[in-house]
């Protein structure tokens, strides 16, 4: 997901226009980042929108990717702890509470838990921010709940990692692969291989059939239009999701 991830870890966005759930992901729609704000203010001149979107951020991370400019902070696992867990939760939950109700929401149609690196979360963690958005009569009538999942939590946890998201109420993975070339996963400082990102694939069609997705980057450094289709072949070819996410990585000089 590319746009604002900011600090405070939730947006939510008013529902412009009528449609049911689609192949592409509610969190895709080109309006929600300019209009989130507008869902924030008095009832009277706005009314409460019929179904609001939900971005939920967990921003811990294992390492630090080369590509990567989203609010992040990086914590070993032998530090990420049952306390640290808690304390976010707590947070996020707050966080959920308060601005559905300042939106006046009366639905949420779709929750998409970013980072970061979200598949590090609990599933207990997941379960309590869905129950917060319960609260608001949101999580009915098919919404979409999306965790972006990275590949070395997915081959790490397995198929019952995946199992407890979805008990937890994930209905559908946004997996970070970005490419099966393994030079290119060393220079993105990637903390899997190509093995592992077949391997998630795999797991995730096996638990979500249907219901994942999958992030690549194009225009890295050396890279072949060779290359590139043949990234898009494997994973088409291998796993046919129904949704892709292509990003092209820009280069800058940041000045410390």
């Amino acid at each position: 997901m590319s746009g604002v991830r900011g600090t405070t870890g939730l947006l939510i966005q008013r529902k412009l226009r009528a449609g049911g759930l689609g192949s592409t992901p509610h969190w895709a729609d080109s309006n929600w980042a300019s209009s989130w704000p507008s869902s924030l203010s008095s009832p009277e001149t706005n009314p409460p929108p019929p179904s609001s979107l939900l971005y939920v951020h967990w921003p811990f991370c294992a390492r630090r990717c080369s590509y990567c400019n989203f609010n992040k902070y990086v914590v070993p696992k032998e530090q990420e702890d049952r306390a640290l867990h808690d304390r976010m939760t707590e947070c996020l939950v707050r966080e959920a509470r308060t601005l559905l109700a300042l939106a006046g929401a009366r639905a949420v149609r779709s929750v998409f838990f970013g980072g970061g690196t979200p598949s590090r979360m609990p599933p207990g963690s997941v379960r309590r921010v869905l129950e917060a958005a319960e609260e608001f009569g949101g999580l009915s009538g098919g919404a979409e709940v999306t965790l972006e999942a990275n590949p070395a939590e997915v081959v790490g946890g397995g198929a019952r990692l995946l199992r407890r998201f979805r008990d937890a109420g994930v209905n559908r993975l946004s997996l970070g692969v970005q490419s099966f070339q393994d030079s290119k996963l060393r220079m993105l400082n990637r903390d899997h291989d190509s093995s592992a990102a077949v391997k998630s694939l795999s797991l995730s069609s096996e638990v979500f059939p249907g219901r994942f997705s999958a992030d690549l980057i194009f225009g890295l450094p050396g890279q072949t239009l060779a290359e590139w289709r043949e990234e898009l072949r494997t994973l088409m070819d291998g796993f046919s999701p129904r949704h892709v996410s292509a990003y092209q990585v820009r280069i800058g000089v940041f000045l410390q």
